[in-house]
């Protein structure tokens, strides 16, 4: 989920995992949100990351890897994955708002929404299933 939340946003960038400022509302703490609780799984495993190779790897891997690899765990298919991903460096709520449909938006808008990134029904309904 966490890694869908932050794809669904411009880009797998990992800009879901960066903090508020004082100015500005992040995408992790907006009410669209609301749910994602592992967040601290993936600092913890970028601080080990970074014991043992720091500046390597991106905040964005870790967020795809461990996605992929939460769906071996469970019996899924490896996929094979190319890094590389480059943080991202702002996140904004405003902008996950505007693309992300919110728990109580009509069907109509859901719809529309998943459409606009060639999500079809079918493919919204697994998704809807998955939460």
């Amino acid at each position: 989920r966490l890694h869908f939340h932050d794809c669904f946003v411009e880009s797998c960038d990992a800009s879901l995992l960066l903090d508020s400022t004082r100015r500005v509302l992040s995408e992790k703490e907006t009410d669209r949100s609301f749910g994602m609780r592992n967040f601290r799984y993936l600092e913890d495993i970028k601080e080990a990351l970074e014991r043992e190779c720091p500046g390597v790897v991106s905040c964005a891997d870790i967020l795809v890897l461990s996605a992929r690899d939460g769906i071996v765990s469970l019996g899924g298919p490896f996929i094979p994955l190319k890094t590389g991903r480059r943080d991202g460096r702002r996140s904004r709520a405003e902008i996950l708002e505007q693309h992300l449909p919110d728990h109580n938006e009509s069907l109509t808008v859901v719809l529309e929404r998943f459409g606009s990134i060639g999500i079809n029904t079918p493919g919204l309904v697994a998704l809807s299933g998955a939460h």
